[in-house]
């Protein structure tokens, strides 16, 4: 058995209420090959079988005296995570995201490992989906990436070409022995905890030193108040759409950004767009919450939380989209710098020393601040996870498309996850549908922001062909 660190116990701990799902999505749409739906899904039985982690289920501990744990699952079955179902006819993009906002309205299972996979047939052109949901305690963005992966082969192969993990089986310990357990790994962790704050006190006080530049990096509360910060309802809608990488690299080159101020300014411009239409533009910016990954590039670890939450101003209150980028760039640089600085001093690095029933307490203390509109998380989550850059196959189908989705935090109503493929630039939208019960138009909106940015860098391309001519 495992013991959940800190940052995975607090994604249990945030489903505080029936509307509460913290899990994330993929989607994966295969190209039309030699087998059908129902060999796609015992092909998909087969190959989540292969991962450990995806056979783990939840250990509860006796009031909450440590963390839960993973165990092996001594009764796990695949064939109840993995379904197969139809998508309405014509069965194009806007059907296939209505079946995926059913699937991802519904919390998972705690009582059996916590992730399910739906193979969507029905598509236009004889294309399949593969629609899964793993619960954000178990992986974060690059651990869920990894576990997608470890399902997928990247070349093609026939059926049953990798061997089967056959894990040892973990039954349920006495009430005792986890009790006992977790008053040893508590005491344990009690005993680092003055140490590991007096070795971080440089760490602090090098956070605490104010950057140079004249702007400040925001902070998660910094934002003001608006529609998109409400309790969400049980009932979430889920869309996409995809850019061509070369097109937004062509844009972020012009400029002189990366593709994520890209993502960023192109946010921002969709949000204000819809502030304005709504008469609710605040004069003050949004806040983003970007997820950032501090995992250590070679860790072999597929599982758990490994995240820090950066605040990013998005620029809504600038009209113009080229200085709009500009802003953005600038915030972003700064919210990196801050990142930099604060290293082993941001908040995570303490939650070890919180223990569960204290922080189980701050979570609800800051849901209440949630509930009265206050945006203590940001705004919104904007998300950016680097995908495989080569073709990913099931068995002999390749991989057409990937889109990935985080889960919605409490007092959010809108998230944003890009997920890069190969040669294409993957965007999810997942909204409460009681503040989205459309949310084609916003995705509309996004595509909108991004067509002015394009547009600017091609007059700026011309003009300076022009100036050298």
């Amino acid at each position: 058995m495992r013991r959940l660190a800190t940052q995975d116990a607090m994604m249990l701990y945030q489903e505080l209420t029936r509307n509460d799902y913290l899990h994330s999505t993929r989607v994966v749409i295969l190209d039309p090959g030699p087998y059908s739906s129902l060999q796609i899904k015992q092909i998909m039985e087969r190959e989540c079988s292969r991962s450990e982690p995806l056979q783990w289920r939840l250990q509860p501990v006796p009031l909450r005296l440590n963390y839960p744990l993973w165990r092996n699952d001594p009764d796990f079955d695949v064939t109840q995570h993995v379904s197969r179902i139809a998508c309405p006819a014509p069965g194009g993009e806007r059907e296939l995201c209505e079946v995926i906002s059913q699937i991802t309205s519904r919390p998972l299972e705690r009582t059996r490992p916590m992730w399910e996979c739906w193979v969507i047939e029905g598509l236009r052109d004889g294309r399949v989906a593969v629609v899964s949901k793993v619960h954000h305690a178990l992986a974060d963005g690059v651990g869920t990436n990894t576990l997608v992966e470890d399902t997928l082969a990247t070349e093609p192969a026939p059926i049953g070409a990798r061997p089967l993990r056959d894990l040892e089986p973990e039954h349920a310990p006495s009430g005792w022995v986890l009790a006992r357990q977790a008053i040893a790994d508590g005491v344990k962790q009690a005993s680092g905890a003055v140490p590991t704050l007096w070795s971080k006190r440089k760490q602090i006080k090098r956070a605490q030193v104010s950057p140079s530049d004249d702007l400040v990096a925001a902070q998660l509360g910094d934002g003001p108040p608006t529609f998109l910060n409400r309790e969400p309802v049980s009932h979430r809608a889920y869309a996409f759409t995809t850019i061509p990488l070369a097109e937004l690299t062509t844009v972020k080159d012009a400029f002189g950004t990366t593709l994520n101020d890209l993502l960023l300014a192109i946010t921002a411009g969709a949000v204000r767009e819809l502030l304005v239409q709504r008469g609710e533009l605040p004069d003050r910016p949004l806040i983003a919450g970007m997820p950032l990954s501090t995992r250590a590039p070679d860790d072999p670890k597929q599982y758990g939380n490994q995240i820090t939450v950066l605040g990013v101003r998005l620029r809504t209150d600038i009209a113009d989209p080229v200085a709009r980028l500009a802003a953005t760039k600038r915030e972003a640089d700064v919210a990196k710098d801050a990142f930099r600085r604060t290293v082993g001093a941001r908040p995570e690095d303490f939650l070890t020393l919180i223990p569960p029933p204290l922080l189980v307490l701050a979570l609800r203390a800051l849901r209440r601040q949630i509930t009265r509109g206050v945006p203590v998380l940001g705004n919104l989550a904007v998300s950016n996870v680097p995908g495989p850059r080569k073709h990913l196959y099931s068995a002999d189908r390749r991989v057409d498309a990937l889109f990935g989705s985080g889960p919605l935090a409490p007092g959010h109503s809108l998230s944003l996850t890009a997920w890069s493929y190969v040669d294409s630039f993957n965007v999810s939208f997942i909204a409460a549908r009681d503040v989205f019960p459309d949310l084609w138009p916003f995705v509309e909106l996004f595509r909108a922001s991004f067509d002015e940015l394009r547009a600017a860098a091609r007059e700026l391309a011309a003009t300076t062909k022009d100036g050298v001519q």
